[in-house]
């Protein structure tokens, strides 16, 4: 089963961009690739750097060494699973613009709904927007017992799409009523979230 590892990773003062771009110039022999590296716009300290890397499976993923020589520390390590983006070999066209990482907590009998809720509003909510759904996993790593923790990733053009976004721009009844609607009602299944913003490396 395909699985991406997120790293968070602190670094020295002033250090975040030359570690994410050594980071970023990985090659991954075994099967796996480096998907994305970003660093902190908002929401994170500044002296972080995120990663993704994708592999066939854990077992594989463990036993890669991606950190070897990389002057920082880990600060956050775990697995997720794609359900239902991104799709194999999926590649990240977007280098400029911004890409949130949210994570959300719902209680794990709501997940089918939350999914759901959550992917039959994406088509609307990428035509209205600057924006692109990215990905939406499921951590291994729960929260606590009983609960599901999902992570979504988007790109959004620049800041004022990410602003935007977060209203419907067209009028009662259409397409984007109903997306929205969706997004109210996966609010209320949401036990936690927090959002970061991000840049990507190349």
């Amino acid at each position: 089963m395909r699985i991406f590892q997120h790293h968070v990773l602190a670094t020295a003062p002033k250090a975040a961009t030359d570690v994410a771009k050594q980071l970023a110039g990985h090659a991954i022999a075994t099967g796996g690739r480096v998907f994305g590296v970003f660093t902190p716009m908002i929401g994170l300290s500044l002296n972080h750097v995120v990663m993704l890397s994708e592999f066939p499976d854990e077992a594989t993923a463990r036993s890669v060494n991606l950190l070897h020589n990389v002057p920082a520390t880990v600060v956050r390590h775990e697995f997720w699973e794609p359900d239902p983006r991104p799709v194999p070999c999926e590649a990240l066209p977007e280098t400029d613009g911004f890409f949130s990482h949210r994570w959300f907590d719902c209680a794990e009998a709501d997940w089918p709904l939350f999914r759901q809720l959550s992917t039959t509003a994406w088509e609307n909510f990428e035509d209205v927007h600057d924006t692109r759904v990215i990905g939406f996993w499921r951590s291994r790593t729960p929260p606590e017992t009983g609960l599901t923790r999902v992570w979504l990733m988007a790109w959004y053009k620049n800041l004022a799409a990410w602003e935007a976004s977060r209203f419907v721009l067209n009028p009662t009844g259409t397409a984007a009523e109903q997306a929205f609607a969706n997004f109210r009602a996966r609010r209320e299944l949401t036990v936690d979230s927090a959002v970061s913003m991000l840049r990507r490396i190349t």
